[in-house]
């Protein structure tokens, strides 16, 4: 064992320490997050619904693991590597301890699980009154440390099994795993669903039905599940559901890499789906791109899929086995070779590249006024 992780565990015990003393002392309502796809999305349009209602915080980013949840209900940064920093966080958390009186009256977190056991230490002790969970994958991420997907759906549960008693579970119900899986936890369970038809335009994405809801700059059907989820809390905590999502239009922005719409040089428009990636969210995203029209040419520009351990080729084909409609395809690094060969095999017009960089300058001297371009991949690829 590494000095390294010598110190690491007893670090991480500390900060779990620290942040369940906060929570003992301040008692504030926890709505925590997990599943496969789409926990960052849910967490930030929650945030974004509820803080005009609430004194509310959520995590920085994707702060899900047992560093980013403490850290999370703290309030603090990450201070990286540096054990001074590290130190400085632990000390400031006493003190806040002692002589701060001032806590959010609500915490929107994110808890996610790389390996077994990362829910089920955090959620022990977090024990959140809403557990929310997004979409289980077929073909789930973070699979490559679990024995199998059972495993990780197990993994995942802990989550609802430690929720209080008296709080909620809700979750999409239109996944046939997540009612299997949930069937037999203790609180209150809820679902919930896309009510009405949702379109997009150049403006964003758009819910018409029993509420006209519409999310300005990003563009995918998946994000209108976090909605509907927000309009179940609003029920759950006494909110009136127009006068919240009000509040949702008003205050949210598009983040970065998850479904952001940029407008491109030559009246291109481009999808920054890039942050992450699985074979869920690539159907989901390519779904996306099908049914939105502005009449150029749809480029689709590919990057690895991480973390998927032996389902990693097969999954890789099954993209190019999606994305058939579209006018090129762009590939980027190794694990996506694969669907550049499938793509090919199919006949699609299609080119590999081993660096975005070299990719950039494809579409740079490349691309036709009016396309559509399609950003997808693994931030870590």
């Amino acid at each position: 064992m590494s000095a390294k992780d010598l110190i690491k565990k007893p670090l991480i015990n500390l900060l779990m320490w620290e942040a369940s003393l906060f929570l003992k002392k301040h008692n504030p309502k926890i709505i925590a997050i997990t599943g496969s796809v789409g926990k960052t999305t849910t967490k930030d349009i929650l945030y974004a619904g509820l803080r005009d209602h609430f004194d509310t915080r959520t995590a920085q980013k994707s702060f899900n693991s047992d560093i980013g949840v403490p850290l999370s209900i703290m309030g603090f940064e990450n201070p990286g590597s540096s054990p001074v920093k590290w130190l400085s966080v632990l000390a400031h958390g006493i003190v806040d301890l002692i002589c701060k009186k001032d806590f959010p009256e609500l915490l929107v977190l994110e808890v996610g699980a790389g390996a077994p056991n990362d829910i089920r230490k955090i959620a022990t002790w977090l024990r959140p009154d809403i557990s929310i969970f997004t979409k289980l994958a077929e073909t789930p991420v973070h699979i490559e440390f679990f024995e199998s997907k059972e495993q990780l759906y197990q993994e995942k549960k802990s989550l609802a099994v430690h929720t209080k008693r008296d709080g909620l579970v809700l979750y999409n119900g239109t996944d046939e795993l997540l009612k299997g899986l949930l069937q037999d936890v203790e609180p209150r369970k809820g679902t919930f669903k896309i009510n009405g038809e949702v379109t997009f335009t150049s403006e964003g994405t758009v819910l018409t039905g029993d509420q006209h809801v519409t999310l300005p700059g990003v563009l995918g059907y998946q994000m209108m599940y976090p909605v509907m989820a927000l309009i179940e809390i609003y029920k759950e905590l006494g909110i009136e559901t127009e006068q919240g999502l009000h509040s949702l239009m008003k205050n949210y922005q598009p983040t970065p890499g998850r479904a952001r719409l940029v407008r491109g040089i030559n009246k291109t428009v481009l999808i920054d789906d890039a942050y992450n990636a699985s074979p869920v969210a690539v159907t989901a995203a390519l779904d996306v791109l099908r049914q939105f029209d502005t009449g150029g040419r749809k480029l689709f520009v590919f990057g690895d899929m991480m973390e998927l351990g032996d389902y990693a080729p097969e999954a890789h084909v099954q993209v190019a086995l999606q994305a058939d409609f579209i006018s090129e395809l762009i590939t980027v690094g190794e694990l996506s070779r694969d669907t550049h060969t499938k793509a090919i095999q199919m006949g699609m017009p299609a080119v590999h590249f081993e660096t975005s960089v070299e990719a950039g300058e494809y579409l740079t001297d490349n691309h036709q006024e009016g396309d559509t371009i399609l950003f997808k991949s693994s931030r870590h690829s």
